[in-house]
């Protein structure tokens, strides 16, 4: 028997997936990510969102993480204690 989860979680985990998608999709031209492709940009299977071709799991995750938290705008309060 396969778990499954409520329709509201199920709901959010698509929203914050295409969020990520789509923040990495917008930060693949930025010069923060070239930078960071530059510096690890190795040959293997892995998938950089927005980018073609395949990349080795270190640049993938680099790369993924940076776009997705460098274009993200957190929904926080702007005069919040938190970063």
């Amino acid at each position: 028997m396969q778990p499954s989860l409520p329709v509201a979680v199920a709901g959010m985990c698509d929203a914050v997936l295409m969020d990520v998608a789509g923040l990495c999709v917008a930060a693949r031209n930025s010069d923060y990510l070239q930078a960071a492709f530059r510096a690890t940009g190795e040959p293997g299977v892995c998938t950089l969102i927005g980018r073609a071709g395949g990349f080795n799991v270190a640049t993938a995750a680099l790369c993924n993480g940076t776009a997705a938290h460098g274009e993200d705008y957190d929904d926080t309060f702007e005069g919040g204690p938190v970063h």
